[in-house]
């Protein structure tokens, strides 16, 4: 993200660590408890409250609880970073349960646009919606709908069998700190979402 080398919550040496490959289970540290998730979450909300209008959490929460708090949420929450191929940079507990995984590092190495149902349709109002999001001043755009695939079949030729339907999509640009800041990625907040075959 702009700069920043993020690896998704937890970074990956952090997300062995919380498996227990480096130490006991009890020392470990969760997927959102490292400064690089801790300050992604902050700008998700500081974002959030920009252009949606909204806070995600209460105000006034300390860092660690905040990352804590947006990992555990009710609703999914994934952020790509800004290049040109919109690379996962984070993903809640609620988003990886939806894309059936449930650790950060199956889908690390995964752009947003893998994980679009592979029917045009589908695809093409995901690139409208992009474009959409970059050329309106407000920098956010609502989809009711949003088709997509869980990870397992990212890989399989049965892509058309298995679709994750999200719903009350909202998309928002992901600040950098300061005064005018610039843009480092995209936060697509997922309210419902339902699985079917």
């Amino acid at each position: 993200l702009g700069g920043l080398d993020l690896q998704g919550p937890g970074q990956a040496s952090a997300q062995e660590e919380w498996r227990g490959g480096q130490g006991d289970e009890e020392d470990a540290a969760p997927p959102w408890a490292d400064e690089v998730t801790s300050l992604l979450v902050g700008l998700v909300l500081m974002s959030a409250k920009t252009y949606l209008k909204q806070e995600l959490l209460q105000e006034g929460l300390p860092e660690e609880e905040r990352a804590q708090r947006v990992w555990d949420a009710p609703w999914a929450l994934i952020v790509v970073d800004d290049s040109r191929r919109g690379c996962l940079e984070y993903a809640n507990k609620q988003a990886l349960e939806m894309l059936g995984v449930s650790d950060f590092v199956d889908v690390y190495d995964l752009a947003m646009y893998d994980l679009i149902k592979p029917v045009s349709e589908q695809q093409q109002e995901w690139l409208w919606v992009q474009a959409e999001l970059e050329e309106k001043p407000e920098r956010c755009a609502r989809m009711a709908q949003l088709h997509m695939i869980p990870v397992s079949s990212t890989s399989t030729a049965n892509q058309a069998d298995v679709e994750v339907v999200a719903r009350d999509v909202q998309l928002f640009c992901v600040d950098a700190l300061g005064e005018g800041g610039q843009s480092v990625g995209t936060a697509i907040l997922i309210r419902d979402w339902s699985r079917s075959q």
